[in-house]
């Protein structure tokens, strides 16, 4: 291989290399929920989810938060409004369903 090559051939490595790093997230920019609580009740949608808060300068360390809509689609936005960053929903460790969900017909 002549020398013309192998630049060629170390440029495509360092490219292909760093083709991921453009899009990364920082875990203090993001929130990951780890618990999910879902219920009905009065025939509305009621959502939980709990949050780990990953910072020193703080009190307590997780976060949480509730909504009631329509459609777990909407939940998802009302707790894109209450948490700080972006909320990363496919993660959870823990899901809890509520007993009137379970038995709820539609």
């Amino acid at each position: 291989m002549t020398a013309p090559g192998k630049v060629l051939a170390a440029c495509i490595a360092c490219m292909m290399l760093l083709a991921g790093c453009r899009d990364k997230l920082s875990l203090e920019d993001a929130t990951v929920p780890l618990a999910l609580g879902l219920d009905v009740e009065d025939d509305k949608f009621h959502s939980y989810i709990s949050a780990p808060v990953f910072s020193r300068d703080i009190q307590k360390k997780s976060r949480e938060a509730g909504a009631a809509a329509q459609s777990l689609r909407q939940t998802r936005s009302r707790h894109d409004a209450q948490f700080p960053g972006a909320v990363q929903g496919r993660n959870f460790q823990v899901v809890l369903l509520g007993k009137q969900m379970l038995q709820y017909d539609d």
